[in-house]
């Protein structure tokens, strides 16, 4: 229970009850805190959603490249032979899978891999690695897609 001391006019108590409730200006407040979080709060939670997928793109993007570096590497590094280079390639994919399986989203079935290799003027040969991924968005956005095609396409002459 509130206590007022009185010191010009005889205490109401009815009248304390809105004194308390009032502001500065004499105006009620009561609900002003709920309808600013109620506007708030989608806005904030809008917010957090895009950065996690933004975040889940570049992610995705640095995996992508980690791997299709690591496929170049390999292929970089153990010559190809016609003879033998259905194993070749499938080993170059192993190991840019392997890589791959870092990545908690990973779904094998949305990778696409493509390698190819160039003789060069300077009788070298270039290894290119392409890699595609479809990356699904965690939230579907309204006016954007929720599969984004991310693309990284990596270039080394064999040097073993």
């Amino acid at each position: 229970m509130l206590t007022r001391r009185c010191s010009r006019a005889p205490c109401r108590p009815e009248l304390l009850n809105s004194v308390v409730a009032s502001t500065k200006y004499g105006v009620s407040r009561r609900g002003a805190a709920a309808v600013e979080m109620a506007v708030v709060l989608p806005m904030l939670l809008s917010l957090a959603m895009l950065t996690f997928d933004l975040g889940g793109i570049v992610s995705t993007y640095l995996v992508l490249s980690n791997a299709g570096r690591t496929g170049a590497d390999h292929a970089a590094t153990h010559r190809v032979v016609p003879a033998s280079r259905s194993l070749w390639e499938s080993r170059i994919k192993d190991a840019i899978q392997s890589e791959m399986a870092s990545f908690k989203r990973f779904d094998p079935t949305q990778l696409q891999t493509t390698i190819s290799t160039n003789a060069n003027a300077d009788q070298s040969t270039q290894v290119v690695v392409d890699l595609r991924y479809m990356h699904t968005t965690i939230v579907p956005w309204p006016g954007f897609p929720t599969k984004l095609s991310l693309h990284y396409r990596v270039e080394m002459r064999q040097y073993q």
